[in-house]
């Protein structure tokens, strides 16, 4: 029982909290995958991220009808999770000729029931549509349009009390102010400081601008980066909704609309994807729409829930998509006044009405004997840690779970400048808040504080301790780390907050007792040290030498778990 009991735990607490995030040609059309490529469009567009079936079948938010301020809603709204609620910001409006669209506010345990903020309307001192928000470095940044498909800029603090900066400065190429006229469906994403910026212009085309003071964005070609066509589904006009980034690749999520339908003006919009590594040359997916055109469904976003990604068409009911696959196992698991289940059943290839009971092979797990429980996700202290530092804003958006842990790892080499001498002593809390002060720390701090990021975050974590081989240096030399049970490798593996790095071969993340063993065996041949979050190979510190560095195979020549 205690095996199980420990390798439950591992799976729970592995497994990612996640919280985003945010597209096919330089002036024609989309440029087309050759036969000559690597990879197929199958291949770009996954599954998780194109086939989608409404779930539950009914809106699960709409206007709220005659007589109350947002009768109707409108345009692209956004949803954000944070930690355990959904957020989300929409346009309301009582009429057709309402003189102002106002910004209403709505929460959800689950992002199926929804709230209205008691408050509503947020904001209404100014028209706002068709607006998305991004959180970074602790500020919700608000892009949308005003009046008129002027494109604006609003900020919080809490997601609630906007301020309304102005509206955006977009220039061409040569820094010449551009052309007058509407410039709408403003959509964000920010990446190595540089804002990047797609907006529509009459929806006849998608423009890329950017920008590193948010005051100034200047285009990066005067041709839209995404154009109209060929499909007839997007022929006419198109408008992009949102970006994300996912495995290496961007994704744009946009609406287009082809001819009107016959006799009228009306056109039916749908919901599309494209494909690009530099934001600026973009692949259309060749199955687009996502949706059958009648069912005249556009604005999407996608929300991660911690597991997988959710599809909210926002235009103009709220309509909420699961990944197709997971349907019928959240219908048939969910009881009634029960919250959706998120489990997934297991599927045995090949199996039959003649199996009864299933048998599970992997790595053997081996209950600690050093290590007799693991931190409670819920502690107070643990969820303090997590809301004061905004954790859940370091791996917003990042699917992979060895990727999130990276990102911890980064965040946390980034907290202080090195210090070897620094001998003071504190919990992770009294430590982050010196590091405000601009004091420099050691490895000792950075694996005290890497554990509780870790395990706020609902990840096994441990210290480790390793030293050199004291006839190299006529000394020790000891060096202070991490361990942390990774679900995708299904084994421990080192971390090392203070160098943001660890080891691998082949490709595989290695653990402490494994580096042991390798150095041990031949000085570890074939063994590299990867730095970031990208695991760049970086060169390692030698054997020896006058002040040798920490970061390299030779630091666990001995390891220990205290």
């Amino acid at each position: 029982m205690a095996t199980r009991k420990v390798l439950v735990l591992l799976l729970l607490f592995g497994t990612a909290m996640a919280g985003l995030w945010h597209a096919t040609s330089t002036g024609t059309h989309a440029a087309p995958l050759t036969a000559g490529r690597d990879r197929t469009l199958a291949d770009l567009f996954l599954k998780e991220l194109v086939d989608f079936v409404p779930e539950p079948t009914k809106p699960v938010f709409t206007g709220a009808g005659p007589g109350h301020w947002d009768a109707r809603i409108r345009e692209r709204g956004w949803i954000l999770r944070e930690g355990d609620q959904y957020r989300m910001w929409y346009t309301g409006f009582e009429h057709d000729s309402s003189p102002l669209l106002k910004l209403g506010y709505a929460t959800s345990p689950d992002g199926i029931h929804w709230t209205r903020y008691g408050k509503n309307p947020i904001y209404d001192e100014h028209w706002v549509e068709d607006m998305m928000v991004v959180r970074h470095e602790g500020t919700y940044y608000m892009f949308a349009e005003g009046k008129h498909d002027q494109a604006q800029l609003l900020t919080s603090r809490d997601g609630i009390q906007w301020k309304r900066v102005g509206q955006l400065d977009v220039r061409k190429k040569n820094g010449e102010p551009t052309e007058p006229g509407p410039y709408g469906t403003p959509t964000a994403w920010v990446e190595n400081n540089i804002w990047y910026l797609f907006y529509e212009r009459r929806d006849l085309g998608i423009w890329l601008a950017t920008s590193r003071n948010m005051k100034v964005w200047v285009n990066v070609q005067d041709e839209p980066v995404i154009t109209l066509g060929p499909g007839e589904y997007d022929k006419e006009q198109i408008a992009l909704n949102q970006i994300i980034k996912y495995n290496g690749r961007y994704y744009a999520y946009y609406h287009g609309a082809g001819a009107p339908l016959p006799g009228t003006r009306k056109r039916l919009w749908c919901t599309c994807v494209a494909t690009s590594q530099d934001l600026i040359h973009w692949v259309k997916y060749d199955k687009n729409p996502l949706f059958p055109l009648e069912e005249n469904k556009s604005s999407g976003i996608l929300v991660h829930d911690g597991q997988r990604f959710l599809l909210y068409t926002m235009h103009d009911q709220v309509i909420r998509h699961v990944p197709r696959e997971d349907k019928k196992a959240a219908t048939t698991e969910r009881g009634e006044g029960k919250q959706p289940c998120t489990t997934r059943p297991l599927l045995i290839s090949g199996a039959g009405p003649e199996i009864h009971q299933a048998t599970i092979t992997g790595p053997q797990f081996h209950a600690p004997e050093l290590f007799q429980c693991f931190e409670d996700y819920h502690n107070p202290r643990l969820k303090r840690l997590r809301d004061e530092y905004e954790l859940e804003q370091v791996v917003e958006g990042e699917p992979n779970e060895f990727r999130r842990i990276l990102k911890l790892r980064h965040w946390v080499h980034n907290r202080w400048r090195f210090d070897f001498d620094q001998n003071f002593k504190g919990d992770a809390f009294a430590i982050l808040e010196k590091a405000k002060t601009g004091c420099g720390f050691n490895c000792a701090h950075s694996m005290t504080v890497l554990h509780a990021v870790l395990s706020s975050m609902g990840y096994v974590s441990r210290y480790v301790l390793g030293d050199r081989n004291h006839e190299d240096l006529g000394g020790s030399r000891h060096h202070g780390v991490n361990e942390v049970w990774s679900n995708d490798y299904a084994k421990w593996v080192l971390l090392d907050a203070q160098y943001d790095c660890h080891f691998e071969q082949d490709g595989v993340p290695l653990s402490a007792l494994e580096l042991h063993e390798a150095v041990r065996k031949d000085g570890g041949q074939g063994v590299v040290l990867v730095r970031g979050v990208e695991r760049r190979q970086v060169p390692m510190a030698p054997r020896t030498g006058p002040q040798p560095h920490e970061a390299t195979i030779f630091s666990y020549w001995w390891v220990c778990w205290p």
